[in-house]
């Protein structure tokens, strides 16, 4: 794994923390829900997006289906299009300074991630992606693990993106042919219990939020599919490991992936902060499948393996 070449954000890791623990006092205060939005975007929204533009941003292009950003990640390049009728590009590139902090730079840099974070990678461990894996990543939004992983598991192993915003796909098209990652497939579905249409509302003004209703928010119809499916029409020939990030319906995934996690056995590292009682719930789903499990709970994700 490449080592990040020592611009370490500590400036932004501090203003990360000093930003939950305001934002978690400003919730809390009897004001109008708009005034408390107003906030947030002065407090952190701003900031952000400013690092994301001064560090990772390294060029602007357009091909056939738009004009795009190009982000370089360290061990890989992410594509953006900024010409979205949805999204700002402020909102993706804070996105993207966000994916940065949670996922890439503890990947790359764990000693640092130890000491300045609490949400937790989704590598940690006995829970980690090795080669010839194949991957699942559920939620997979602009791909930061998703090209991650890629040069984990190398050309003998496969990442399946799961994702089914149009916008985030057509992301991440860009950044296959960009990354020249052949190992990395888009299955453009969300995950579920069930196989069937349903509805997804997303915020503008947060590219990482669904589910979220506001004056903003649209909707759009999607297809959700079990994981089972997806494993027995042969979309997906195996799982070794599965990251989860999907707002709330991870239990309602991990239910439709009941056989092919009994069968497979795979790692799992999945979030477990969008409701109340998902750390107790998800752990003893995942036991019910498969009781040979051990687990560790981090603060905002649940690891588990055989």
């Amino acid at each position: 794994m490449k080592i990040h070449d020592g611009r370490h954000p500590w400036k932004l890791l501090g203003y990360k923390a000093f930003y939950f623990s305001i934002l978690h006092v400003i919730y809390r205060m009897p004001i109008p829900y708009q005034k408390k939005l107003d906030l947030k975007k002065a407090l952190f929204y701003d900031n952000f997006t400013k690092y994301a533009k001064t560090r990772f941003k390294i060029n602007e292009a357009s091909d056939e289906t738009g004009a795009f950003c190009v982000y370089d990640m360290g061990p890989f390049r992410l594509c953006i299009y900024s010409d979205s009728d949805f999204f700002t590009i402020d909102s993706l590139e804070w996105n993207l300074s966000y994916e940065f902090l949670d996922i890439i730079y503890p990947a790359l840099n764990p000693r640092y991630f130890n000491f300045m974070l609490g949400e937790g990678p989704y590598e940690v461990e006995n829970v980690r992606c090795e080669k010839g894996d194949y991957v699942l990543d559920a939620g997979a939004n602009i791909g930061a693990f998703s090209f991650l992983t890629s040069n984990e598991v190398g050309d003998k192993g496969r990442v399946f993106a799961v994702e089914p915003i149009d916008f985030f796909i057509k992301c991440m098209k860009r950044s296959i042919k960009m990354n020249s990652a052949s190992n990395v497939s888009i299955l453009e579905y969300a995950l579920g219990k069930d196989d069937r249409e349903i509805e997804l509302t997303l915020d503008p003004d947060n590219p990482m939020n669904t589910g979220v209703h506001n004056s903003s928010s649209r909707t759009y119809k999607i297809t959700q599919k079990k994981l089972d499916t997806l494993v027995f029409d042969k979309k997906i020939p195996r799982v070794d490991f599965i990251k989860m990030d999907i707002e709330g319906f991870e239990r309602h995934a991990l239910k439709g992936g009941s056989e092919t996690i009994f069968k497979f056995k795979p790692k799992l590292a999945i979030c477990t902060y969008h409701l109340k009682d998902d750390p107790t719930v998800i752990r003893d789903l995942i036991k019910s499948i498969n009781p040979a499990y051990k687990f560790r709970q981090g603060r905002k994700k649940l690891y588990a393996w055989i």
